[in-house]
């Protein structure tokens, strides 16, 4: 499980029964990933169908997961 601290949330990638990897704002699912890798793209690209993150005007987003905490 993966996470990042955000000023309007917590993203969490977490590995389901699938093996696939579902991504996580708060309590809402954003979406189903084949990769872990996959899913923070869509964090750091703000395309994760979620408005609130996708039109945030930011310049403090992960680039990839060596800023999530975390563990496969």
């Amino acid at each position: 499980m993966w996470y990042y601290q955000t000023n309007i949330g917590m993203f969490k990638i977490i590995r389901n029964t699938s093996g696939r990897f579902d991504l996580w704002i708060d309590n809402i699912q954003l979406g189903s990933y084949p990769s872990v890798n996959a899913a923070a793209d869509d964090v750091y690209k703000q395309m994760t169908g979620w408005d609130e993150w996708d039109t945030l005007d930011t310049d403090s987003i992960p680039a990839d997961l060596s800023e999530w905490v975390g563990r496969d």
